[in-house]
């Protein structure tokens, strides 16, 4: 199957991926302020990039992309304008709601890739009350994939995604260049970019 965003296939389509035993990748991220000089769907846009990727290079069982869940836990950023958040039973409700839907067409497994730090402990727990609904799920962050390599790639991070630093900055000149103000990237934080990590 060419197409892997479950948005744009057709029931037929889904039908057959859930009788050859799908998995289905949830992205997850926020819309928040990323700083001077980042878009606000930073975090979504690099959790959905990684699922895409991921899912085209599955062929056994395939695997497909439900579409992000664009909001995330964010509280904290909410003095900033642009700032969009959801409360943690929100963001279960709506994880639950989605699994429910699956199973009913007979989709059974998923993994849920969050883009967002402050999301990481509301999907753990989301992920396990999909059993509840007869899915088997999984939570992750994307960077958790990265391990000890993302201290290499982002010094300036710590080993760490940060927040608006050189991992999301290289991401996302990777992935929307257009869309990030270089004009207001720092040199501490161009130090050391590197140009993709996806």
């Amino acid at each position: 199957m060419a197409e892997v965003r479950w948005h744009k296939l057709r029931r037929d389509q889904v039908a057959q991926a859930a009788a050859a035993g799908a998995v289905l990748l949830l992205p997850i991220g926020s819309v928040e302020q990323h700083g001077p000089h980042l878009p606000l769907d930073t975090d979504a846009n690099a959790a959905t990039a990684v699922v895409e990727r991921a899912s085209r290079r599955l062929a056994e069982p395939p695997a497909l992309v439900l579409p992000p869940i664009w909001w995330g836990l964010s509280p904290y950023w909410l003095p900033f304008a642009g700032t969009l958040s959801l409360r943690p039973e929100t963001i279960l409700a709506l994880i639950a709601d989605l699994g429910a839907s699956v199973a009913r067409h007979g989709l059974r497994r998923m993994v849920i890739v969050n883009g967002h730090g402050g999301n990481g402990r509301v999907v753990g727990v989301a992920a396990t009350q999909l059993a509840d609904h007869g899915v088997r799920a999984a939570a992750l962050s994307y960077w958790e994939l990265l391990g000890a390599e993302l201290a290499a790639l982002a010094p300036g991070d710590g080993g760490h995604v940060g927040h608006a630093g050189q991992t999301e900055t290289s991401i996302q000149l990777f992935l929307q260049p257009e869309l990030v103000a270089q004009a207001l990237v720092t040199p501490d934080l161009c130090a050391n970019l590197q140009p993709a990590l996806v």
